[in-house]
């Protein structure tokens, strides 16, 4: 009898640490759920401040981007009014060495450039100045597209 007491007292003992270890892995199972619901609130909270960032800097671009197109709008203006304020000006060019062509030689002339650039008046040519480039008489500046120069 006494070997039978002992046997129940350990199949007891072993119930008992079954039924402990039952609800070990019912509080494990329990706090899995509660970590993984926390992990998912706070990638959420996460996505939240990635969003609210890109939104800030999607908000300041469209800032920049007004104000850009305020100033380019400005400068166009501005370009407009001194292209119409510039359209009709003319300017004339005189060009005198101070010293007398003496006989046989042109007189110093002169020119008209208007606002696109054209020549008016006499050839430039005759004018007899010396060109600080050519060291002959006067020629127009080169033109930067023209390969030849």
């Amino acid at each position: 009898m006494l070997a039978a007491v002992r046997r129940m007292e350990s199949e007891l003992a072993d119930q008992r640490a079954r039924g402990a270890a039952a609800l070990d892995l019912h509080d494990l199972r329990r706090l899995i759920a509660e970590d993984a619901a926390r992990e998912r609130r706070q990638v959420v909270d996460d996505m939240a401040v990635i969003v609210d960032l890109i939104g800030a800097s999607w908000r300041r671009t469209a800032e920049d981007l007004a104000r850009l197109t305020a100033e380019i709008a400005d400068l166009r203006r501005i370009a407009d009014d001194a292209r119409r304020a510039l359209g009709g000006a003319r300017i004339e060019v005189r060009i005198d060495t101070g010293e007398d062509p003496g006989p046989g030689r042109p007189a110093p002339a002169s020119a008209e450039h208007d606002a696109n650039g054209g020549v008016l008046g006499r050839a430039m040519g005759a004018l007899g100045a010396p060109s600080p480039r050519t060291g002959g008489g006067w020629r127009p500046p080169a033109d930067p597209r023209d390969p030849a120069e």
